[in-house]
């Protein structure tokens, strides 16, 4: 039978032979007319950011005071920055950079002071529970009036000093000192009779202790004001003068000769 055959309802005819054209189902060809083409969707493109204005001369120190003196250059930053963003709709970099330089430099120096006090009363509580007793320390024994050898073998060396020590003249020098004069050899005397003192203090007794002290203290600022370290004092001659008396005459008296 030529021609086309019969098909059940419903479904695409045969083609002549039973042959269908290759690539093509079986079940019907495609559909034919114009060539269709995806969706194109329109372009959008990004919207263009305005740049960074140009830093005003506040916004700099503004930075600048970050550094120096944070808070002051935080809050300085915060208030150009509103202005800046304002006027021209956004903010330079150097006054948002004032802000968080300032605001990191404040929270440090917060932060340290916090750790700084927190190490001082740490440390002063371990001073309270680990210090030394102040009820603990052994009391020093009491100056007694014993004259002892020490005592009275420093006393001898006192002896050769008195003489040129009496020949000096504080009003005559009260006069001279501090006119641009060297007085080098006095201010080592005088020196030198501070150091004979000294060495009597541990050994003193308790009545002549006092003179003593006056010796050394006397001696000292004679020594001072023959250098030009401090004012001659004339008083202080004299002082050093009438102690080294005391002294030398209480060993004369208690004493023993060898």
């Amino acid at each position: 039978m030529s021609g086309t055959e019969p098909t059940p309802e419903g479904t695409p005819p045969t083609p002549p032979g039973g042959v269908y054209p290759p690539n093509l189902p079986p079940y019907g060809y495609p559909p034919q007319g114009p060539a269709t083409h995806a969706y194109a969707y329109p372009e959008h493109t990004a919207p263009l950011v305005a740049s960074r204005p140009a830093p005003e001369a506040l916004t700099i120190v503004a930075f600048i005071l970050a550094f120096v003196l944070a808070p002051i250059g935080l809050v300085l930053g915060i208030v150009q920055t509103v202005r800046e963003r304002a006027a021209r709709g956004r903010a330079s970099g150097l006054a948002v950079g004032s802000i968080w330089v300032g605001a990191a430099i404040s929270v440090l120096t917060f932060a340290s002071g916090i750790l700084l006090m927190l190490s001082f009363f740490a440390f002063g509580g371990y001073l309270i529970n680990n210090g030394v007793d102040v009820d603990s320390i052994p009391e020093q024994a009491p100056r007694t009036d014993t004259v002892t050898a020490e005592f009275c073998d420093g006393a001898q060396d006192l002896v050769p000093l008195r003489e040129p020590l009496d020949s000096l003249d504080a009003d005559g020098y009260a006069e001279h000192v501090g006119d641009g004069g060297v007085y080098r050899a006095e201010t080592e005397f005088m020196i030198e009779l501070a150091t004979a003192g000294e060495s009597l203090w541990d050994s003193a007794p308790s009545s002549i202790i006092g003179s003593v002290e006056t010796l050394i203290d006397a001696s000292w600022y004679s020594a001072e004001g023959f250098e030009g370290a401090a004012p001659f004092d004339p008083q202080d001659l004299h002082d050093a003068q009438s102690a080294a008396a005391e002294v030398t005459d209480f060993a004369a008296a208690h004493c023993t000769t060898p």
